[in-house]
C-alpha cells in the first residue's frame, strides 16, 4: 500500500520550515529548562546560605552565653562551703549570683536542699532530686532544659576529691537576659524564624519570630537524627513546604534551627517563567519571517526545477545550470565507488575463505535459518570427517552430541537478538571420540560466524586443579592457626575454622565481603589502625605483634604473618593472613612488667617504678610536691618484732599511705622503712594538711593492728616543692630525704616543710599535729 504525503507537507519549503521551527523550539525548550533549573538551584542555595549564617550566629551567641553561665556557677561552687556547715556569708554568696541566675539552690550529698534563694522554680527542685540521685552526675557539670527553664548545676568537691554537694541554678528562657541581643538577627520581611530545641529531652527551648508554624514530628526527627552524629546541615520540611537549616551547640545538647517557607522565592521563579513564556511567544511570532528566509534560501532549487521541466532534445544547459552538472558528476563518482567496493568485497571474501581453509581454528558459518553454510577443515577434523557436504544445509545444533543438545536448544531458543551466543558442549564424531569445545556464534550480516575451541585438555587440567585445591583446603582447615585468604580487593575468599573462632563469625557470612568490614589491625602501643599499604610493608616478617579489632570493638592480641601473592612486581593477586592468639604471652609480659615496677610486699611502686613516674612530670612546672616518709627507729623495731612482724608493719604503713593520698598521686617504697610520695598539682598548704593526715593515719592504723604486741610506730616526713629545674629524681629525693632526716633528728613523729623560698633552708618549726 503506497501512502502519499499530505499535499500540505509535499513542499520542500514547508518541510524545511517545520524542521527549523521544531529544532529551534527544542533548542529553546532545552535552554529554558536548564536556565530555570539553574536559577531555582541558585535561589535555593542562597536561601540555605542565609539560613545557615543566621543559625551559626545564633548558635555562637547561645554557646557564649551558656559557657559564661556554666563558668560563673562552677567558680561559685569552688568557693561555697560544704552543705550543713554554718556559714553566715552563705546567704550573701547566693545573693551575689542573683543578677546572673533567676534561682539558686544548694543541695547536700543526700539530694536534700540545704539552702536556696528566693523564687526557686519547681523545675530546679525536681532537677535537683533527679540529678543528685544519679551517681554519674556527681563529678561533672550539666545543663538540662525544662519547659521554659534552663537548669545549670556544678558539683562541689573537697580537697580530697570527695563529693560534698551540688550547686544548681536556673534561668528563665523567656527572660530579657536570654533574649536580649538575639532579636537583631531576625530577617524581618523574609518569613524567617529561629527555634532552639533540646535534643536530649526533645523540648523547645527558645523561639524567635512567629511567621513560621512549629515543626512537625517528621521534620523534627530529621533534624535530631543528624546532630546526634555531631554534624550540622539542612533538611526539607514536610512536602518541601519549609526550608530548615540546623546547627548543634557545642556547650549543650541544643539544636538551633533556622526556618523559612520554601515559597519565599516563588515570585522570582514566577517572573522567570513569565519571561520564558514571552520569549517563546516571540519565537512563534517570528514564523512569517522564517518562512520568507527559507524561501530565499531555496530559490536556486526552484530555478533548477524550472530548467529540468523545459529540457528537450537539442537543449543546451547554460552556465546557470551548474547544479545539474554537479549532480551528474556526483552520480558517476558514486557508481564508480560502488563498482570498486564490489571488487574489494570479492577480494576480501576470497582472502577470508583462504584464511579459514588454512587456520587451525575451527570455523563454521550459519545462515539466518540456523543452517550450516560452511565448515573449514579444522572444524571437519573435530567432527572426525573430511566431507563437508554431509553437514551443509543441516541445523548447526546437529553438530552437538545428543546428550548435550537439549540444553543448547533451549538456550538458543531464548537468546537475545543481535547478541553473541556462547555455549559449551561436546561435538559429534564418527568414531564417538567426542571433543569438549567452547562455542561462540557472532552475528554477521543475516547469519552467524561460529568458532569452536577445543578445551578437552584444559577441562581435564581444571578438574585436576580442583582436586588439588580441595586437598589444600583440607590441610589448611586442619591447621590450628587462623588462616584467611583475600583477593587483591581485600574480599574474603576462604577462612578455616580457627579463623571463624578468632573473628567470632561464620565463614559463610564473610565470603566475597571485605575483610575490613569484620576486623582491622592496630598497633598495640599506639592503637592506630593500619592500612593495607602499611600491612603489606609487614609482608614476609614472621609473628608481628598486632591487635585484632573485631566488629564488636573487642581487642584480641595476635601474632600476624602476612604473605602477599604477587605474580609480577607491583601486581597483587591476593593476601594470606596467618593469625595466632597472643593473649597469654602478652598477659605474662604485662604481669612481669608490672612486678618489675612494684614492691612485692607493699604493692606500691618500687624505686624503679617511682623514677619512671617522676620522669613523666619532671620539669613541667605543674606545682608538684615531693615527700619522703621514714619510720622512726625502724632498725630497732625490726629487732624486736622479727622479720614477719616487720613485713606486716610495712604492709599496714603502705595501706595507710594509699588510703589517704589521691588517685592521681604516686606512692612508692624506696628501701627498708623509707617511702616516697609525689603529690601532683598540689598547693603547699594543702600538701602539708594531707601529709599530716597521712602521718596520723599511719600511727593510728599500726596501733590498731597489734596494740598489745607491737611497740608504738611513728613516722617522720620531709617535703619539698618541685620547680621547673627539678629534672633529676635522685637529687630531688636527696633533698626530701634530708628534710626527713632532720625531722627524725628533731624528735620524730612530725612533718618538716620548707620555707616559702624554694631553695632556702627548711622551717625551724616543723609542721606537726
Amino acid at each position: 500500500m503506497n501512502l502519499k504525503p499530505h499535499p500540505f507537507f509535499s513542499s520542500l519549503r514547508m518541510r524545511l520550515a517545520l524542521v527549523v521551527m521544531l529544532f529551534g523550539l527544542m533548542l529553546f525548550t532545552a535552554f529554558a529548562l536548564f536556565a530555570y533549573s539553574q536559577a531555582r538551584r541558585n535561589v535555593q542555595n542562597g536561601q540555605e546560605r542565609n539560613l545557615s549564617a543566621l543559625a551559626t550566629r545564633v548558635a555562637a551567641d547561645l554557646d557564649s552565653r551558656i559557657t559564661l553561665h556554666q563558668s560563673v556557677l562552677a567558680n561559685a561552687a569552688l568557693t561555697m562551703p560544704a552543705p550543713g556547715k554554718a556559714d553566715p556569708m552563705l546567704e550573701e554568696r547566693l545573693r551575689l549570683l542573683r543578677p546572673v541566675f533567676d534561682g539558686i539552690a544548694l543541695y547536700g550529698p543526700d539530694a536534700v536542699e540545704r539552702a536556696a534563694s528566693a523564687n526557686v522554680p519547681l523545675g530546679l527542685s525536681l532537677y535537683g532530686k533527679h540529678c543528685l540521685l544519679d551517681p554519674s552526675a556527681h563529678r561533672r557539670a550539666r545543663v538540662l532544659t525544662f519547659p521554659g527553664t534552663a537548669v545549670f548545676c556544678a558539683p562541689m568537691l573537697g580537697l580530697d576529691g570527695a563529693y560534698r554537694g551540688m550547686l544548681a541554678a536556673t534561668i528563665d528562657l523567656d527572660s530579657p537576659s536570654m533574649r536580649h541581643g538575639l532579636e537583631s538577627v531576625r530577617m524581618i520581611g523574609h518569613g524567617v524564624s529561629i527555634l532552639v530545641y533540646a535534643s536530649d529531652s526533645r523540648r523547645q527551648a527558645l523561639r524567635f519570630g512567629d511567621d513560621t508554624p512549629p515543626l512537625s514530628a517528621l521534620t523534627y526527627d530529621k533534624i535530631m537524627r543528624h546532630p546526634a552524629t555531631g554534624g550540622s546541615g539542612g533538611v526539607d520540611g514536610d512536602e518541601g513546604a519549609l526550608r530548615v537549616v540546623y546547627t548543634p551547640l557545642e556547650s549543650i545538647n541544643w539544636v538551633v534551627a533556622a526556618i523559612q517557607p520554601a515559597d519565599e522565592s516563588a515570585h522570582i521563579l514566577a517572573r522567570m517563567r513569565r519571561n520564558l513564556f514571552l520569549a517563546a511567544l516571540l519565537w512563534v511570532c517570528l514564523t512569517p519571517l522564517q518562512w520568507h528566509l527559507i524561501g530565499f534560501l531555496l530559490r536556486p532549487l526552484r530555478r533548477l526545477r524550472q530548467q529540468l521541466l523545459e529540457f528537450r532534445p537539442g537543449f543546451i544547459l547554460h552556465s546557470d545550470c551548474r547544479d545539474v552538472q554537479s549532480l551528474a558528476m556526483a552520480a558517476n563518482q558514486a557508481l564508480r565507488r560502488l563498482h570498486d567496493t564490489i571488487e574489494n568485497l570479492e577480494q576480501r571474501e576470497s582472502y577470508l575463505r583462504r584464511l579459514c581453509e588454512g587456520t587451525p581454528a575451527a570455523v563454521f558459518v550459519v545462515d539466518a535459518d540456523a543452517s550450516i553454510e560452511y565448515l573449514n577443515p579444522a572444524m571437519l577434523s573435530l567432527l572426525g570427517t573430511t566431507i563437508a557436504s554431509h553437514w551443509l544445509g543441516r541445523p548447526w545444533l546437529d553438530l552437538i552430541c545428543s546428550e548435550d543438545r537439549e540444553e543448547l536448544e533451549q538456550r538458543w531458543a531464548g537468546r537475545q537478538a543481535g547478541a553473541v551466543f556462547v555455549a559449551a558442549g561436546r561435538l559429534q564424531h564418527e568414531h564417538r571420540l567426542y571433543a569438549q569445545v567452547e562455542l561462540r556464534l557472532l552475528p554477521s550480516g543475516s547469519g552467524f560466524l561460529g568458532f569452536a575451541h577445543d578445551v578437552s585438555e584444559s577441562a581435564s587440567m581444571r578438574l585436576a586443579l580442583l582436586a588439588e585445591q580441595e586437598r589444600s583446603m583440607a590441610i589448611v582447615a586442619a591447621v590450628s592457626d587462623a588462616i584467611i585468604f583475600t583477593s587483591h580487593k581485600g574480599e574474603i575468599g576462604y577462612m578455616n575454622r580457627s579463623a571463624e573462632i578468632l573473628l567470632g563469625i561464620a565463614a559463610c557470612e564473610t565470603m566475597g565481603r571485605p575483610l575490613a568490614g569484620f576486623a582491622a589491625f592496630a598497633m598495640p602501643d599506639t592503637g592506630l589502625a593500619l592500612s593495607n599499604a602499611q600491612l603489606e610493608a609487614l609482608a614476609g616478617r614472621l609473628d608481628v605483634e598486632l591487635d585484632l579489632v573485631g566488629r564488636n570493638a573487642r581487642l584480641q592480641p595476635v601474632l600476624l604473618t602476612l604473605s602477599v601473592l604477587s605474580p609480577a612486581p607491583g601486581k597483587v593477586e591476593g593476601r594470606v593472613y596467618v593469625l595466632r592468639d597472643d593473649s597469654e604471652r602478652r598477659e605474662r609480659e604485662r604481669v612481669h612488667r608490672r612486678d618489675a615496677g612494684h614492691d612485692p610486699l607493699t604493692r606500691l611502686y618500687n624505686r624503679h617504678g617511682f623514677m619512671a613516674a617522676y620522669a613523666t612530670v619532671a620539669g613541667d612546672g605543674g606545682g608538684h610536691v615531693l615527700a619522703v616518709l621514714g619510720i622512726d627507729n625502724f632498725e630497732s623495731m625490726l629487732g624486736s618484732m622479727g622479720q614477719q612482724g616487720g613485713d606486716r608493719m610495712l604492709e599496714r604503713v603502705a595501706a595507710a599511705i594509699q588510703s589517704r593520698i589521691r588517685r592521681t598521686d604516686v606512692a612508692a617504697r624506696l628501701v627498708g622503712g623509707e617511702f616516697a610520695i609525689l603529690l601532683l598539682c598540689c598547693e603547699t598548704e594543702w600538701a602539708q594538711a594531707l601529709l599530716e593526715d597521712v602521718r596520723r593515719c599511719v600511727q593510728a592504723s599500726v596501733a590498731d593492728a597489734e596494740p598489745a604486741i607491737w611497740p608504738p610506730v611513728t613516722v617522720s616526713i620531709g617535703m619539698i616543692r618541685l620547680v621547673a629545674d627539678d629534672h633529676d629524681p635522685d637529687e630531688a629525693l636527696a633533698r626530701a630525704a634530708a628534710h626527713c632526716q632532720r625531722a627524725k633528728s628533731s624528735g620524730g613523729n612530725c612533718l618538716l616543710a620548707p620555707d616559702e623560698t624554694v631553695d632556702g633552708p627548711p622551717s625551724a618549726t616543723p609542721f606537726s599535729g
